[in-house]
């Protein structure tokens, strides 16, 4: 195929055989490898007992049609609008997304990707504090989006999500954020950070500004906004009382006593009920199980 047809149409066929020739392939065992952590056995045991399509495999099509077709694994799948392939809802699996070669066919998907979402739980990595998060932690995680090469034109989009909206928490991602947009920006990249509240209400804030000056009075902004949308519960608004000196941050009420937890589950079929297939143990909601069932 790579001596009578153009890269262009190659592409073409591969786009072809990864929608269509996949087989009982599930869209999770995908995102499974997608998100592979480094690879440290050796010899590598990391697809071993994974099923992958044969069409990736270069021992059946050799080595260069084998980095191709994963080439085109990442231009179909991954940042495909609307298509949750490359969603990252863990911090950890950033490195997996932009750096590791997780189909060991030679490829560094940082020369590849041109997009990347991340949709992070902001209270999955807080601590009672303050400070609220550890930064060099947060560092660590994001700093692999540095890697990507072809930063021009690149979609970069992050919301950061919580229930429990304490803007203290908040504020401390911004400087981790900083350096990352500020990077992108310069190469003439598409960033959006948003803050997203958790829950039922669509309830959500541009952050760009706020991370090009953590400093500034966008809080005194968001809460202004935060007031204006009476559609998510008095005791969801920690930012109320966060800096009073009887604010208890061991009160911070944890998803295990809200009483709206159970808002998103209803009428999910707990026979359904499965976690994230990347390993962060969030559970699935019913979006979630309509594309990966």
């Amino acid at each position: 195929m790579r001596t009578t047809l153009p890269r262009e149409l190659r592409d073409i066929v591969y786009e072809f055989l990864w929608w269509n020739e996949t087989g009982d392939l599930r869209f999770w065992t995908l995102q499974n490898i997608l998100f592979a952590p480094d690879c440290i056995e050796k010899p590598c045991q990391c697809l071993r007992n994974r099923k992958i399509p044969t069409f990736v495999n270069p021992a059946f099509v050799g080595p260069e049609i084998a980095l191709e077709a994963v080439e085109s694994f990442y231009k179909v799948f991954v940042g495909l609008p609307g298509f949750p392939m490359a969603l990252v809802r863990c911090l950890e699996n950033i490195k997996s997304l932009v750096c590791n070669d997780v189909f060991h066919v030679g490829l560094d998907p940082a020369t590849v990707l041109r997009e990347a979402r991340l949709e992070i739980h902001v209270e999955d990595y807080v601590t009672l504090g303050p400070p609220y998060t550890h930064q060099d932690s947060l560092k660590e995680y994001f700093e692999p989006l540095l890697r990507v090469v072809k930063k021009s034109g690149f979609q970069l989009k992050i919301n950061l999500t919580q229930r429990h909206i304490r803007l203290n928490v908040l504020a401390e991602f911004l400087p981790v954020l900083q350096p990352i947009k500020q990077a992108f920006d310069a190469e003439g990249a598409h960033v959006t950070i948003k803050f997203q509240y958790d829950g039922d209400a669509d309830v959500q804030w541009n952050l760009n500004e706020a991370v090009a000056a953590p400093s500034g009075n966008w809080k005194e902004d968001l809460i202004d906004y935060l007031e204006s949308e009476p559609d998510f519960p008095g005791h969801h608004r920690d930012y109320l009382d966060e800096n009073n000196s009887d604010y208890d941050p061991d009160e911070y009420c944890g998803s295990s006593d809200d009483p709206d937890e159970d808002d998103s589950e209803v009428g999910w079929d707990s026979e359904f009920a499965d976690f994230c297939p990347c390993g962060c143990g969030r559970m699935l909601d019913e979006d979630d199980l309509d594309v990966y069932f």
